[in-house]
């Protein structure tokens, strides 16, 4: 058997490998999300970012996209951005050695983030790493489909509950001429639903604290080629409300094998007042139960989210790892570990005082 081979694949160096990457994905031990080809390729395209990759006689059997960070103390962590991030590597099932010889290959410490906890992939990693230790644990909110639309609906929100979405739904349209509640389908271009989604956000609150995609040119630009991809590939779900033919709610998510992962929403404040949000979830729930095979649709909420937490009441168990490989030393590790939960600790209390100050809360 051949030797594996360790490669970084940089934004330009990744592109020859994008098929064999693709490959890898079919092959992989669990759905990869963010870090699928199409996603990851448009990310570290216009946001930097590198792919960690053991290969085999030209065939990839493991792939992660990674970052350098270099404070508190140096280190490697998976790639994160505004367009989301998740620190599942991607692992030929066939191969599970392959991520100890990508852990090998980086040859120092690695923070996962968002590792989901519950998976067999985490175990994998925890079996394959030389060093391992949890940073932080927490659960998402997450809907497992079963039954019908419904059924979840009688189960999950008391009478007067339903009746508020109901009249809520009739108040919207109220005064208008037409009002769609519509899903993207496979044959249809997906630009105008890209578009759309964009000018809502920068419409809203993110808008005014500049971090709506629609405010930083490289991440824009990188939504739309990632989004694009996942479309062409099938991947894409979009679900929108439209009132007199604009836009008021629409929320997009990454489907892939029997995994969902619903990524971000965006609705029209002036109609704040009848939830439009809400009525857009309770649209692509109805989605989400009705996708065959779909196992498990991830909120990808912080946790304890006012919102999300009491809309889908199932949860998924989640954690941030901190690897090595056996190469790497006992107290370096250590060392490692204490400064990012040190780190953790300083960032967490900083934020806390600074949103009293602000009179906000976490979103």
């Amino acid at each position: 058997m051949a030797a594996m081979t360790f490669h970084r694949l940089d934004r330009a160096g990744l592109e020859p490998w994008l098929p064999a990457y693709e490959a890898l994905n079919a092959r992989a031990l669990e759905a990869t999300g963010f870090n699928s080809p199409g996603w990851i390729s448009a990310v570290t395209r216009h946001l930097g970012g590198s792919v960690a990759a053991v290969a085999e006689e030209g065939r990839l059997l493991a792939a992660l996209p990674v970052r350098k960070r270099r404070l508190p103390l140096p280190l490697m962590e998976t790639l994160r951005t505004d367009l989301g991030g998740s620190g599942a590597p991607v692992v030929d099932r066939d191969r599970p050695e392959a991520l100890a010889a990508l852990l090998s290959g980086l040859n120092q410490p690695l923070l996962l983030h968002d590792l989901p906890a519950d998976d067999p992939l985490y175990a994998l990693v925890r079996e394959q790493a030389g060093h391992f230790a949890v940073i932080d644990q927490w659960q998402r909110g997450a809907l497992r489909p079963h039954g019908s639309f419904d059924d979840w609906l009688r189960t999950n929100f008391d009478s007067k509950r339903r009746g508020r979405f109901r009249r809520n739904r009739e108040k919207l349209g109220e005064g208008a001429q037409s009002v769609s509640f519509e899903t993207l389908t496979a044959d249809t271009d997906c630009t105008a639903w890209i578009e759309d989604f964009l000018a809502l956000e920068d419409a809203g609150w993110k808008g005014r604290r500049g971090t709506a995609l629609a405010r930083n040119a490289a991440a824009r630009t990188a939504f739309v080629e990632a989004t694009r991809s996942l479309h062409a590939a099938g991947h894409l779900r979009f679900w929108r409300i439209r009132r007199d033919g604009r836009t008021v709610a629409s929320t997009w998510a990454i489907h892939e094998r029997d995994r969902l992962w619903m990524v971000k929403i965006a609705y029209d404040e002036s109609l704040a007042r009848l939830s439009p949000g809400i009525l857009l979830m309770l649209d692509s729930t109805a989605g989400c139960l009705a996708e065959p095979g779909l196992k498990i649709a991830d909120s990808c909420a912080i946790p304890g989210h006012p919102m999300v937490d009491n809309f889908w009441r199932d949860r998924i168990a989640m954690a941030d790892v901190m690897v090595a490989p056996a190469s790497v030393s006992a107290a370096r590790f250590a060392a490692t570990v204490a400064a990012e939960k040190a780190y953790r600790k300083t960032r967490s209390t900083a934020r806390d005082l600074v949103y009293r100050l602000l009179g906000r809360h976490r979103v």
